[in-house]
């Protein structure tokens, strides 16, 4: 009797081990599978990931630039009221004016503007 002879088993052992290898094989397929649509999955979501951020400084620039200041405010404020006391001198030299032209009127048409 040789080695092998000795060696090779009985028929039950042989088929257990098949099936072992078979669900070892198995596994491994199951296990690569995984790990790739694992690696897919990440790929996509770095993708996502990488245009969410592009997005939100795409968004910070808009509004950097579009973004009305405290310091646009005030001045324009500041502009605005000095237009309201332009106007609010042109106004006052304008009454002046009109009242010192202005003299008592009588008859029908000063009676009328009277009323």
């Amino acid at each position: 009797m040789t080695d092998e002879e000795k060696y090779r088993g009985s028929a039950f052992e042989r088929h257990l081990q098949t099936g072992a290898l078979l669900i070892g094989v198995g596994l491994m397929g199951w296990f690569g599978h995984t790990v790739e649509a694992t690696n897919t999955n990440q790929a996509v979501l770095t993708t996502k990931a990488e245009q969410t951020g592009s997005a939100i400084t795409e968004l910070k620039n808009t509004l950097r630039d579009e973004m009305y200041r405290r310091s646009d405010a005030k001045r324009d404020v500041d502009a605005t009221n000095q237009q309201i006391s332009e106007l609010r001198s042109r106004v006052s030299a304008l009454e002046s004016v009109l009242n010192a032209r202005s003299r008592p009127a009588s008859g029908p048409v000063a009676d009328w503007s009277r009323k």
